[in-house]
């Protein structure tokens, strides 16, 4: 069972890059880096933190876990689904998905839990470049989180181990992510993780996930952006 076989170097590679980027990103980038601007008294230093976060987990996530891949397993991003080369039809299903998932946004944004863990930035009033902020941020560090979750990890397994063991390891790990952010997200979770694993693998691609991660938190930003105007 110990025995060490070549493909193992991949999985590994992956992995423990994986657990200390993450380490780092969760531990010193969300807590202790900017312990002092979470504190502050000034909601424009939330605000900072907050896009900062999400710059810094860009590079942990999305990039280094490819620098390490590229230069001990000698494999490219485009082996990992960083790619648009996918079937026009699976865009549809994107959409469509997006179309069923807005009714279940629009209940979840009138809830306590989504009104605690969202809009994760909390600026005094929102305006158009703030938005306009929130969003990049987002797209950005959301590509990076696919490209390690659904890129690097399922993908890695999938080449070594196939395709359903891959999606539930994924699943199990990117459950366990959401854990702190309540039961509901955590459940939620459970399943988007086999849909977007599905997916991913149909498609080749970390993009079709993409479409409809991005989709969830802005809808879900904007619903209680908008909200918190009118009221």
């Amino acid at each position: 069972m110990l025995v060490w076989r070549p493909e193992n170097l991949e999985i590994a590679v992956i992995f423990l890059s994986f657990t200390l980027f993450y380490l780092l990103y969760h531990f010193e980038v969300l807590d202790a880096s900017f312990r002092g601007l979470n504190s502050g008294s000034k909601r424009s230093n939330q605000v900072t933190a907050v896009f900062i976060h999400r710059v810094l987990g860009t590079v942990l996530l999305g990039v280094f876990p490819g620098m390490c891949a590229r230069l001990i397993v000698k494999k490219n991003l485009f082996e990992y689904g960083f790619t648009l080369s996918f079937s026009p039809w699976l865009l549809l299903v994107a959409f469509a998905l997006c179309a069923l998932l807005f009714p279940v946004l629009f209940f979840y944004s009138r809830s306590p839990e989504a009104a605690e863990n969202a809009p994760q930035a909390r600026p005094a009033k929102w305006n158009a470049a703030l938005v306009l902020l929130n969003a990049c941020t987002w797209v950005t560090y959301l590509i990076a989180y696919e490209l390690c979750i659904r890129g690097y990890i399922l993908l890695s397994l999938a080449r070594n181990m196939g395709g359903w063991p891959a999606i539930f390891i994924m699943t199990a790990i990117y459950t366990a992510i959401h854990l702190p952010k309540g039961r509901g997200e955590a459940a939620g979770s459970a399943v988007i993780g086999i849909v977007f694993g599905v997916l991913t693998l149909i498609a080749g691609s970390i993009f079709i996930a993409v479409i409809i991660h991005v989709f969830v938190a802005l809808t879900i930003d904007m619903l209680l952006i908008v909200r918190k105007r009118r009221n």
